[in-house]
């Protein structure tokens, strides 16, 4: 079975921001169908890492979706399997595409993979340095106060000012709040108005 996608890694929020998509390269063995247990078993695990990655409770998951409060957790735990109707339910309540859930689930079930580019995370990370960099020097912070204010490493720090790839989500949300910012202005692009309202302010 594939491996599956950090939730806190930057590519969940990518995803989940419709800024990248997994594209599917269908391997199916005709001789092996998936049984319902394994699609409910990879289903749970998706469902349980994209709702985290937004933030969400089983709960409010649950109500933005139009479901009975107990049904999340049945999903997560394999309980059930979801249906079209509620797969197109829950696409929205999670901010995202439903293909995406669908996609996510063959990949973890070894039906699909990711495609060999990550340009998009890439630049993203990119993006997240060349912003921080822009914000500290608004704000005439060093690296050691951004630190103080961060509560973040000088390791992470320094992935930051590397543009990798490899940044969690967590630190993006560390910058934003050491920044006085929101994660989108730290993924905008450079000439994002946003980004522009957001150097007056400071």
């Amino acid at each position: 079975m594939a491996s599956m996608i950090p939730p806190e890694s930057l590519l969940w929020s990518l995803m989940l921001r419709g800024e990248w998509a997994p594209v599917s390269m269908p391997r199916f063995d005709t001789r092996v169908p998936v049984t319902r247990k394994e699609a409910a078993g990879a289903f749970g695990k998706v469902l349980r890492s994209a709702r985290h990655a937004v933030g969400l409770s089983q709960e409010a998951l649950a109500y933005q979706a139009g479901f009975d409060q107990t049904y999340t957790s049945l999903l997560e735990c394999s309980r059930r399997t979801p249906s079209l109707v509620q797969l197109l339910n829950l696409g929205p309540a999670l901010t995202t595409r439903p293909g995406l859930l669908v996609d996510l689930t063959a990949i973890s079930l070894g039906r699909a993979s990711l495609p060999t580019s990550h340009a998009a995370p890439l630049a993203a990370a990119v993006r997240v340095s060349t912003n921080t960099a822009r914000l500290c020097r608004l704000q005439g912070l060093n690296s050691g106060q951004l630190v103080i204010r961060t509560g973040l490493d000088q390791r992470l720090l320094l992935l930051v000012e590397a543009g990798s790839g490899d940044i969690p989500l967590s630190t993006v949300d560390a910058l934003a709040e050491g920044l006085c910012c929101d994660v989108a202005d730290l993924l905008a692009t450079t000439d994002n108005g946003a980004m522009h309202r957001l150097s007056e302010d400071v």
